[in-house]
């Protein structure tokens, strides 16, 4: 719900283009709560915040002065913490850009009724689509045998071979990653598994990535719609492989689970050794929904 009202807030919100919709719902959640995603606030957070305001608003269907209310109570509660806020605060606010860009109300809600879901919304994740082709134990083309290297490096497979394409292997890649998520992730996973499964991605193997990045990637595969902004193919496979990694230490690199893992992405993807296009790959993560 939270992904929904961010997109329909870029799209529609009078000064909304100026943002992406990762920092809308950033912004959103770590005022809800979600502190595991701090590390996807921008340095336009404070703007992305005056700007919810009035969309939010909209969507409360909260009249002008129950909005003044709100800042007065809000104002009064900073008071309280920061005791040198002073009042030049708002002439110096109407000083600033903030009031450049044009942000205000559209006293049109953003979400429908049908939307304003407390629980998870309504959205099923999609189950792994059944391979018309008997999966294997192991993968046989060269690609899907350099991801099984890769997961299981330190066991007895063979080392990636010479004659096979960077990417032959990131389409193979893409496709295992996509069903290795809907495999650990299993249907009605709790919010919180995913949130614990980011922070120990990020501290065990890259502490610079974006939280937000990883979970949309975990979304996106287990069957949400979602759009994946300002992320070129390098990055979405450098996440891809390191959440790959976690699953696999997960699983505690057992062979055959991953093996025939790989197999199946395999015959999902068609062996698309011979892939053409730019973004091939990254479309597998949406082909093997």
């Amino acid at each position: 719900m939270i992904t929904q009202f961010a997109t329909r807030f870029v799209k529609l919100s009078p000064g909304g283009e100026n943002f992406l919709v990762r920092d809308i719902d950033a912004a959103l959640r770590v005022g809800m709560g979600d502190h595991h995603i701090a590390d996807s606030l921008t340095a336009d957070f404070c703007e992305i915040m005056y700007a919810l305001l009035f969309a939010l608003a909209d969507d409360l269907q909260m009249s002008d002065a129950q909005v003044d209310e709100l800042l007065v109570e809000s104002r009064a509660a900073s008071n309280r913490i920061h005791q040198n806020w002073g009042r030049g605060l708002v002439p110096e606010l109407r000083k600033s850009r903030l009031y450049r860009r044009g942000y205000g109300r559209t006293w049109n809600t953003y979400l429908s009724d049908e939307q304003w879901k407390i629980l998870r919304s309504k959205t099923r994740f999609k189950n792994a689509r059944t391979a018309t082709a008997t999966v294997g134990k192991e993968p046989v083309t060269s690609a899907g045998r350099c991801v099984q290297f890769f997961l299981l490096g330190r066991q007895d497979t063979e080392p990636r071979p010479l004659d096979v394409s960077t990417k032959s292997i990131a389409i193979v890649a893409c496709a295992t990653f996509g069903l290795a998520v809907r495999t650990y992730f299993k249907r009605g996973s709790a919010v919180e598994e995913m949130a614990s499964a980011i922070r120990e991605i990020r501290a065990s193997y890259w502490s610079a990535v974006d939280p937000l990045q990883i979970e949309y990637l975990i979304r996106l595969a287990r069957g949400e719609d979602l759009i994946l902004e300002n992320m070129d193919e390098d990055l979405v496979y450098a996440i891809c492989a390191v959440i790959l990694m976690f699953i696999a230490e997960k699983w505690r690199w057992n062979r055959d689970k991953i093996s025939r893992l790989v197999a199946q992405a395999e015959i999902l993807t068609g062996s698309q050794e011979r892939t053409k296009g730019s973004n091939g790959a990254l479309q597998t993560l949406r082909v093997v929904h």
